[in-house]
């Protein structure tokens, strides 16, 4: 029935500086509802409010007076008015006049490469370039096949696995390497899986003396990029890729001439994405001219 807490009330409403914590607890009790006997007792809602108001007042004088204000620091400070400043920092007014130029020159790179493909168009349908040239000390012999069929049995294993192509001219041996997963699509990186191909290369390489023109093909197919901006740039950048292995397998970078002819040499026709695949393609022409004269090997004499 809570008679101790009406008890409790009633004494600290006569001293509530005895217990003011106490007398908090109970006049919060009070405010969310608490009645006990005063339910059931006739005029007991009206006892509670007038105890509640009691309590409230003898809390009230025991904290002192209430500050009224809505905030007890409401003015303002007495400052005059400075705008933020909106100075906008070097480094970002160099970042934008950066990219700016970065957007510039890309734009005339992607502009210059095609306008160079649309004047080269009518050359690359008529032109047929004429095979690189050698610089040849003393030729072998046009009817001297010895050094093709050393080759041909050097690179057996890549020529069974349609990786290279091997053909015969009176003072010279060329070495198609075909587009088998040589290089990714746009990309010059040699594909790694071309090592011991390239170690061959270089064994036959070895064979000769005189310099060995390394040259690059594509088809007909448009790239425009920053790294590569033509074709032309595509089949030097190849051909390139093929030099820098050859001297990783001990050929002498003075031996090796390299060069790109684009999409002007093409063995088939770029109609056709067979005949696209293998005009993609590094060529090694390595000349007859013997450090020692090579036998034909047993098979094929």
């Amino acid at each position: 029935s809570g008679d101790r807490m009406f008890e409790l009330a009633d004494a600290l409403e006569a001293r509530p500086g005895r217990s003011p914590h106490l007398l908090e607890l109970i006049y919060v009790c009070l405010s969310f509802g608490f009645e006990g006997r005063m339910r059931l007792e006739r005029g007991g809602a009206s006892r509670l409010v007038q105890l509640r108001d009691r309590l409230y007042t003898a809390i009230r004088n025991l904290k002192g007076p209430v500050e009224r204000g809505l905030s007890p620091r409401w003015a303002g400070v007495d400052a005059a008015y400075r705008p933020i400043e909106r100075q906008t920092p070097l480094w970002v007014w160099l970042s934008g006049i950066a990219l700016l130029l970065l957007i510039l020159y890309a734009g005339f790179v992607l502009r210059l490469s095609a306008l160079g493909d649309r004047a080269l168009a009518p050359l690359t349908a008529s032109y047929r370039g004429e095979a690189a040239q050698l610089n040849r000390s003393a030729p072998a012999p046009p009817s001297d096949d010895r050094l093709y069929l050393t080759i041909l049995d050097i690179l057996k294993p890549d020529i069974d696995a349609g990786r290279v192509a091997v053909s015969d001219d009176p003072d010279a041996v060329q070495v198609r390497m075909k587009d088998r997963g040589l290089f990714a699509s746009g990309a010059a990186d040699l594909d790694a899986g071309y090592g011991p191909t390239i170690t061959r290369i270089a064994q036959a390489i070895g064979l000769t003396e005189g310099q060995v023109a390394v040259t690059g093909h594509t088809d007909t197919q448009r790239i425009a990029s920053l790294r590569y901006p033509s074709n032309q740039a595509l089949s030097e950048a190849r051909a390139a890729a093929v030099a820098r292995q050859l001297e990783v397998a001990s050929v002498p970078a003075d031996r090796l001439a390299v060069s790109g002819v684009g999409e002007t040499q093409p063995v088939a026709r770029n109609e056709e994405e067979s005949g696209r695949r293998q005009n993609r393609r590094v060529e090694v022409t390595i000349p007859k001219n013997y450090t020692r004269a090579p036998e034909p090997p047993e098979a094929t004499r």
